[in-house]
């Protein structure tokens, strides 16, 4: 990754405090963090919008950093969690992750139950590659609800295997099918849609809505089915079983309440696949 190089406030130059803090933010969820950064020279320190472009050029997406969508802060949200956003993590020094915040700063937090059951934290995500290996949100919640997350499955799924459950009959899990992994919705009942190759990351949106519900991966076919009615008590992510590794890594999850309008659902969806290019 490249070396950031920001600007020195105590120079003079036109980097506002607001500006930097900004700054120190971003850098901050980076993987090489603020130990690998350096202070201009006077004579060569850049606009506020040249060191942007450098911050967007390490995270490897070019332009802007990517902006998200108002919509998402909105009250129909009940929980965003952000794996580069590390103020909502706690870990340890081999960072093995005991709880993951809500971003948001309401009630939600998806931590572990006991000892043992953390996941991995890396700048590449969340990940859950050990038999034992979860996180637990209480998240009472009736349909509609709308999920979108940014994962990545590692290989091939065995039988613990879930991109999220709950204790309710409300999940999504994958199997491999020949050479093309599906990805299941359930509530109780069941329907799929195919999803990208096993080490890629995916975009996937997941409405639980009874007869209209759907599931998108990428700029795949949209896949509708009859999911059932279910409501959601609790949000899990990793094993289901003892055992079995769930095999999955997790950049970002944002659990709404309503069956988003497709304004909404296109500016999150377009967020999130700019945010990790993605198509």
């Amino acid at each position: 990754m490249s070396k950031i190089t920001y600007a020195n406030k105590s120079t003079g130059d036109t980097v506002s405090a607001v500006e930097f803090n900004q700054i120190k933010t971003v850098v901050n969820g980076l993987d090489d963090g603020l130990q690998n950064t350096e202070v201009f020279d006077p004579s060569t320190r850049p606009t506020f919008e040249q060191v942007q472009q450098m911050i967007a050029d390490a995270i490897g997406g070019g332009g802007q950093p990517v902006q998200a969508p108002a919509v998402i802060s909105n009250t129909d949200t009940s929980a965003w969690f952000k794996a580069e956003d590390q103020s909502t993590i706690t870990k340890d020094g081999s960072n093995n992750v005991s709880e993951w915040r809500d971003s948001l700063g309401r009630s939600a937090s998806l931590a572990t139950q006991s000892a043992g059951q953390e996941p991995i934290w890396s700048s590449a995500g969340i990940a859950f590659t050990t038999g034992i290996s979860k996180l637990y949100a209480l998240m009472p919640i009736s349909q509609p609800i709308t999920i979108y997350m940014v994962v990545k499955q590692f290989g091939n799924f065995a039988d613990g295997n879930r991109l999220f459950y709950g204790q309710d009959n409300v999940t999504s899990y994958g199997i491999a099918n020949g050479s093309e992994p599906l990805v299941y919705l359930q509530a109780p009942n069941e329907f799929a849609t195919r999803i990208n190759p096993y080490g890629e990351f995916n975009v996937i949106k997941f409405v639980l809505n009874g007869a209209n519900s759907k599931i998108l991966v990428n700029n795949f076919t949209e896949q509708a089915g009859n999911a059932g009615t279910n409501a959601m008590a609790d949000f899990i992510i990793g094993t289901l079983y003892d055992g079995f590794a769930a095999n999955t890594q997790y950049k970002e999850i944002i659990i709404r309440k309503v069956a988003d309008n497709s304004t909404d659902e296109t500016a999150i969806l377009n967020y999130l696949k700019s945010k990790y290019s993605i198509s």
